[in-house]
């Protein structure tokens, strides 16, 4: 089993908690494990949650949607 975690994950005063920012690195790294797997496994989500805060939306960051698409793009067998 291999890992890599295809984006970085933000936490400071300029952005939001959790923000996830491409890394282009990171993505290159997942997709091409992905590439070389019989199957890919994919966890996104949100990295912010809390009691008594509402989000604005139920968009996934641009980052995760990036990972999702890149990895499923080389790896058919992409959950």
């Amino acid at each position: 089993m291999l890992f890599a975690p295809g984006y970085a994950v933000e936490d400071s005063a300029e952005r939001e908690p959790g923000n996830a920012t491409v890394d282009q690195d990171l993505l290159v790294e997942a997709v091409a494990i992905a590439q070389a797997s019989d199957v890919a496994l994919v966890f996104v989500g949100s990295t912010h949650e809390t009691e008594g805060a509402d989000r604005d939306n139920i968009d996934l960051p641009a980052a995760h949607r990036r990972l999702i698409e890149e990895v499923a793009r080389v790896n058919p067998r992409t959950s």
